[in-house]
């Protein structure tokens, strides 16, 4: 198992492990709710955050989480994602720690190269139409 961003890692095993995924990939890639930030993760400060998520983590059994983790995208080894491209302070270092201290397993950040046919997720194109040129099409 390891962990990344998004933006870094767009192989097999992706679990997403943020409140929702990023537009383009949403439909490609596995969720798991359980490990997603409460409503909170955007109003209170970094000391309450990290003390609130680490409650969401206790009230979980880890042997169930790992072992779901693993069966949701087997045969490939999970990689639990988030929006953060940083993992300091990023709540899938918290879960990689939750692991290491319960299980004695080490969850590490997968590397920042993107593999090749890396597509990243884009805006969606609006299309204009000049006026009285109906034939004339502006791409944004």
């Amino acid at each position: 198992m390891k962990t990344g961003s998004f933006f870094t890692y767009t192989g097999d095993g992706r679990i997403s492990v943020a409140r929702y995924a990023p537009r383009g990939i949403a439909k490609e890639i596995e969720r798991f709710p359980k490990l997603a930030p409460g409503s909170w993760f955007n109003k209170v400060t970094p000391a309450v955050y990290k003390e609130l998520y680490h409650e969401q983590l206790h009230g979980l059994c880890v042997e169930e989480v790992w072992d779901d983790l693993c069966n949701l995208v087997a045969p490939h080894d999970p990689v639990l994602l988030c929006w953060e491209h940083s993992k300091a302070d990023c709540h899938r270092r918290y879960i990689a720690q939750w692991f290491k201290d319960r299980l004695g397993r080490n969850v590490d950040e997968v590397s920042r190269s993107l593999p090749s046919g890396f597509v990243r997720p884009r805006k969606k194109t609006r299309v204009f139409r000049k006026r009285n040129e109906p034939n004339q099409i502006m791409l944004w």
